[in-house]
């Protein structure tokens, strides 16, 4: 079995939505930068 060293990495992310876009549509964009950047779950 091969051991695998991973290494934690904070970045911060400044995004501009244009002010004229709906909440929804805000948040939905928010949403899925969110599920892109989250870490991924670690396995066992």
């Amino acid at each position: 079995m091969k051991n695998i060293k991973t290494t934690e990495v904070k970045i911060n992310v400044k995004i501009h939505i244009p002010d004229k876009i709906s909440e929804s549509v805000k948040q939905q964009k928010i949403n899925r930068l969110y599920d892109i950047l989250k870490p991924k779950n670690k396995s066992a």
